[in-house]
């Protein structure tokens, strides 16, 4: 097991940001509405003078309550607060549309991100999780999805959030929401690691989860399982972009020939390939029908 917490010369970004409301006002929503509301009108009183945003709603179909990028002075933001406010209810649930609708018109030279509240029971439209994942790869923002209510939908939202480098959470009430938004908006103040990923050279490692980092943030913590086969010096290379530059970031360790001081990392290895195949396959790249069951062997003493 191998904690890794990069970032420490990942800049505050100095330039403004756009944000993305996507909301969902389909029928499903019924008894969320409120809570949705609140959260948001919160969010958008917290936004700089300098940000830009857009709010996206989706039920049957997509429509935008913003004319385009808009700038968060007072008087812009008091007539999105009272549009939301304003929100009602009605049809089936077509989160593509909304998704979709929503990068639209994306500036390259702002970092840009999505806050999704839903309840991800898409039953309109396209609903394949393998078709959002492709779509939202194609773009280079940051999905923050927030479910609401106990049926939610968390493989899609799992899909849809992953797939750009985002996380997604549940929230019961309002105040649970705005703190999770704002704990979103603080990871992206400042610079990202992109297109990370990890090496182990100098000992043979096998089914090692956790290579593929993507989008990594200041702060964030990385957590990678596997297995080794016998003692020795290890190097463990970070590989991304910053800036546009290619970076690596390198350390070196020892493997133990045997360490008994922590026989749960066994168990949370299993525990961890098996959500790295769920996860596969709730977007759509693993069939869950031929899932390449995992053969679990070994001794406990080499973690």
């Amino acid at each position: 097991m191998a904690i890794v917490t990069p970032g420490i010369d990942l800049a505050e970004l100095r330039h403004r940001a756009d944000y993305v409301f996507v909301l969902d006002v389909s029928g499903s929503m019924q008894d969320k509405i409120a809570t949705l509301a609140t959260a948001v009108v919160g969010a958008l009183g917290k936004l700089r003078p300098e940000d830009r945003f857009r709010v996206v709603t989706f039920s049957q179909d997509a429509r935008e309550l913003t004319r385009g990028w808009t700038p968060a002075d007072p008087q812009s933001v008091a007539e999105a607060i009272g549009a939301v406010r304003g929100l009602r209810v009605e049809g089936g649930t077509n989160l593509f549309a909304g998704v979709e609708l929503a990068l639209r018109g994306l500036d390259q030279e702002r970092a840009t991100s999505v806050v999704l509240v839903t309840d991800a029971v898409a039953n309109v439209g396209e609903v394949d999780p393998r078709v959002f994942r492709e779509l939202i790869r194609r773009y280079d923002v940051r999905v923050f999805g927030f479910l609401l209510g106990s049926g939610a939908n968390w493989p899609l939202m799992r899909a849809i959030a992953e797939s750009s480098g985002g996380f997604y959470a549940a929230v019961s009430n309002a105040d649970d929401m705005l703190g999770q938004l704002l704990l979103a908006k603080s990871k992206i103040a400042y610079e990202a690691l992109h297109d990370a990923s990890f090496s182990l050279s100098g000992v043979d490692t096998a089914d090692v989860v956790g290579l593929e980092a993507g989008k990594v943030y200041r702060g964030q913590q990385l957590v990678l399982f596997g297995r080794y086969d016998g003692p020795g010096r290890a190097t463990l290379d970070l590989h991304a972009r910053l800036t546009g530059e290619d970076r690596t970031y390198t350390t070196t360790f020892d493997f133990p020939a045997i360490d008994t001081a922590h026989p749960e990392i066994e168990r949370l290895w299993a525990m961890r390939r098996v959500q790295e195949l769920d996860a596969r396959a709730d977007a759509g790249v693993l069939d869950r029908g031929r899932r390449p069951w995992l053969q679990i062997h070994g001794r406990a003493a080499d973690p």
